[in-house]
């Protein structure tokens, strides 16, 4: 290949990029959850947010994926969560590794809120008070999540 054509070729792939969809990865890169409890408070002080808390297992809760697929990565419910809400991940993993203290952390959130099930949602105001555990069900739609979600909100 010459210089010229290489130089076409690079010119190309780099305006193409842009506009390749990389699945799932790309719309989860649309939403931002805090993994850190003390900062998702501040953030909901600082923006007069309610925290929507979600439980999940990563790598082992098959709800949780479905939820993640139906629910979380919907352009409803991203468009509303990013006028709305501070989000926050209380994750418990089974194959990868997170710090210690955001294991005892989430640990601690889960007897706190009384998490039997994954996943478990729970809208809470910025000090970590329960305003409402949001009923989730894998057979649900987007629009009847969303309906109790928005019926939640303070």
């Amino acid at each position: 290949m010459n210089k010229k054509a290489a130089l076409y070729f690079g010119i190309c792939i780099s305006l193409a990029l842009p506009w390749v969809s990389f699945g799932e990865e790309a719309d989860a890169d649309a939403l931002t959850w805090q993994l850190e409890f003390p900062e998702a408070k501040a953030l909901s002080l600082k923006t007069e947010r309610p925290i929507l808390i979600e439980f999940t297992g990563t790598g082992w809760c098959i709800n949780c994926k479905i939820f993640n697929k139906n629910i979380s990565s919907s352009d409803e419910f991203i468009k509303f969560a990013q006028e709305k809400l501070v989000l926050f991940k209380a994750d418990f993993p089974m194959d990868s590794k997170q710090p210690a203290h955001i294991d005892l952390q989430n640990e601690q959130l889960g007897k706190h809120y009384g998490v039997k099930v994954f996943p478990a949602l729970f809208l809470v105001d910025k000090d970590g008070t329960l305003i409402k555990e949001i009923a989730y069900d894998p057979e649900m739609t987007i629009e009847a999540f969303m309906k109790s979600l928005e019926a939640a909100m303070p």
